[in-house]
């Protein structure tokens, strides 16, 4: 998948260095359509099909800076943009499959389930408890380890699900996962739950998502501002209206007229990161020479 994109990526820049826009600008289709065909059957399927859509973002900006920007096309890639689906952005989907696999994977493990069962005997009160740890059967023990997270998934689906902001999502995810680990940690079945689901990566998760969002907006808000260039042939003052927004704030993106284009930037912080993402869009015209 990674040479498959590097390939086309190189194609796209060779084609808009020879002038050919609209064909470079479909080799990054191409790569969007490759990110949503890889799916999110696992967690590692999910992000590649992130990482491979923000590459086809990144180089779709390239493109736009390399050739002279046409009314014609950039109309075509407006549509395209809204045609061409990506990356999958159900991160609840994904990480219900993911816990789906971890249990199936106790079910096929006797090592882990006897693991379980000895570690909850071990942490019994009274040899009748410790008794009816060792007598526990195998589906008895995945339902253990089932019940905790399960009800920690459902409220972090909910906080996915609601309108709070980005920053506040992600303080929200880790105070969930801390109150799990908090109440729950002592239980051997609940901490095979958390080790092996992987909580304590979630807002990083989260995180991957909403940053391939920003860059996706950012792409389709710069094409509006090409699309005035073409029009008019200055770069607007302002952004034209309804541009899609900076996901980490709900407002527009900051933006900045440049020497050789334009700039849009988040108004806040990738918290996985501690980084402000800006987004840099050169803007070639007829009277320059071809970079």
């Amino acid at each position: 998948m990674r040479q498959l994109t590097f390939l086309l990526a190189v194609d796209a820049r060779a084609l808009a260095f020879d002038g050919y826009g609209r064909a470079a600008l479909a080799r990054c289709l191409a790569i969007r359509q490759l990110a949503r065909h890889v799916g999110d059957d696992t967690l590692v399927m999910f992000f590649v099909s992130c990482v491979a859509d923000a590459f086809a973002h990144h180089t779709m900006r390239d493109v736009l800076g390399l050739v002279s920007p046409e009314v014609d096309t950039l109309r075509w890639l407006r549509g395209q943009l809204a045609a061409v689906q990506g990356a999958p952005r159900s991160l609840e989907k994904v990480l219900q499959t993911n816990f789906e696999l971890v249990l199936a994977g106790l079910r096929a493990d006797p090592n882990g389930l006897e693991w379980v069962r000895q570690a909850l005997a071990d942490g019994a009160e009274d040899e009748q408890a410790r008794a009816e740890m060792l007598s526990l059967t195998d589906e008895q023990i995945v339902a253990r380890v089932r019940r905790p997270y399960e009800s920690f998934l459902n409220a972090v689906f909910q906080v996915l699900d609601s309108a709070m902001p980005y920053a506040r999502k992600c303080a929200e995810i880790q105070r969930l996962a801390s109150q799990l680990e908090d109440e729950h940690g002592s239980d051997p079945a609940a901490w095979y739950a958390i080790v092996w689901a992987g909580t304590g990566r979630l807002v990083d998760q989260y995180s991957l998502v909403v940053r391939d969002i920003a860059t996706f907006h950012a792409l389709k808000a710069a094409v509006e501002v090409y699309r005035v260039v073409a029009e008019t042939g200055v770069l607007p003052d302002v952004l034209p209206d309804h541009t899609p927004k900076d996901p980490y704030s709900g407002e527009e993106f900051e933006y900045e007229i440049t020497e050789s284009g334009f700039v849009l930037r988040c108004r806040v912080k990738d918290i996985d990161l501690d980084r402000l993402w800006e987004y840099e869009f050169k803007v070639w015209s007829q009277g320059q020479a071809q970079p």
